[in-house]
């Protein structure tokens, strides 16, 4: 059968953090693997390729919109 696309079944919700503390978003995906993932603040790449993001302690710089991009090879 051919690759099914990525589609978002749980997304990461807005979230308001004071600076030390935890950032933790994670994304769920269905269809056919492996994906790529790429996590953006709003035009800059952060993190790894990984359904997860974390920074530890967050920083004032931190700020920012957060988005991610999932693909395989059907899109």
């Amino acid at each position: 059968p051919a690759p099914q696309p990525p589609v978002l079944v749980d997304v990461p919700q807005g979230l308001t953090l004071a600076v030390g503390n935890r950032l933790a978003f994670h994304v769920a995906v269905a269809g056919s693997g492996p994906f790529t993932f790429r996590w953006w603040r709003g035009s800059e790449p952060v993190g790894e390729d990984s359904p997860f993001l974390e920074i530890p302690a967050v920083a004032a710089g931190d700020a920012g919109a957060y988005s991610v991009t999932v693909s395989n090879d059907a899109g």
